[in-house]
């Protein structure tokens, strides 16, 4: 059970720079870890994220007390996967009108909504990749704080590489939260499949701090 008797913050130091200094020196007591986390929640709801070296944190520490929901858009289907806490609480497809009543259902105060960015890679496009950017659209309608990022972003975050297959991001994500496991004994990733995976880097990413889409800026 963590320890909750730790000294008194001085006047003179700011809350996040006194718990910060406590975690430096291995007090990892469950009211440093409480206070850390509602800063940088607070931030959060108030749209102004504290960087996480300003803060000295890690990202993966400063975001694991929350939820974040990746989003892999489509033109007809689209998937997500709910990170909580840390872990994998629920992932699914379905048809983008069913998508839209879900996102809705959950939109709350300390729910991060994160969707991938359709960008440009200097090749042809078709009908497929227009509808999705509609959805996008429709999406953001319904999640106004809808935060983007590109596939470039993600495969940085997660593999450390832009050059990264499908299939490299998917060993990094069992790497990182487990197994399938087996129908009696169901590992962390069970059940994930296709797009799903997507929409879990997605959140992923987020959750390791990667570069976010910022409109009207370019893009590196």
């Amino acid at each position: 059970m963590l320890n909750c008797a730790i000294p008194r913050r001085p006047v003179n130091l700011p809350p996040l720079a006194f718990y910060r200094e406590r975690l430096a020196a291995g007090v990892k007591t469950e009211k440093t870890c409480i206070a850390i986390s509602a800063l940088f929640i607070v931030s959060e709801l108030t749209l102004r994220p504290v960087p996480a070296h300003v803060a000295g944190l890690p990202a993966t520490f400063i975001y694991q007390y929350m939820r974040i929901i990746g989003i892999d858009p489509g033109d007809t289907h689209t998937a997500i996967a709910v990170l909580e806490d840390g872990r994998i609480v629920n992932t699914e497809y379905c048809d983008n009108d069913k998508v839209l009543s879900l996102l809705w259902r959950r939109c709350q105060k300390t729910t991060v909504f994160v969707c991938e960015m359709i960008a440009s890679y200097g090749m042809p496009v078709g009908k497929t990749i227009f509808e999705t950017c509609v959805f996008i659209g429709q999406i953001r309608q319904v999640i106004p704080s809808l935060r983007f990022i590109t596939r470039i972003s993600v495969k940085s975050a997660i593999c450390h590489s832009a050059k990264a297959k499908d299939g490299n991001i998917r060993q990094a994500l069992i790497d990182a939260y487990g197994p399938a496991g087996t129908k009696k004994a169901p590992g962390p990733t069970y059940g994930i499949s296709g797009d799903m995976w997507a929409a879990l880097a997605v959140a992923t990413a987020y959750a390791r701090g990667a570069k976010l889409y910022e409109f009207g800026k370019p893009q590196s």
